[in-house]
């Protein structure tokens, strides 16, 4: 299937203002947060069937870690110190 640049390069400026929004929270939380805290604190949680709602905030935390943006201590994700 052909890709929309304009659709493409829409929700890639997007999805940066989320990472953005997500490592100012955790900012804010030097101890760190679970995921389940990013998607209440953000509403990030989906209103769709049973069972766990929070796929969207977890993707996102997932991408920032690959990045190398964050970390995780345990349960918790941080931004890291020198990074702070």
């Amino acid at each position: 299937m052909p890709r929309h640049t304009d659709l493409f390069a829409q929700a890639q400026h997007h999805l940066q203002g989320l990472y953005d929004v997500i490592l100012a929270l955790l900012r804010r939380h030097p101890e760190g947060l679970k995921n389940v805290d990013v998607a209440e604190e953000l509403g990030l949680h989906s209103t769709y069937g049973h069972g766990n709602q929070d796929y969207l905030s977890w993707a996102l935390l997932g991408n920032l870690l690959s990045q190398g943006r964050i970390v995780r201590r345990g349960r918790r994700y941080q931004v890291p110190e020198d990074e702070g």
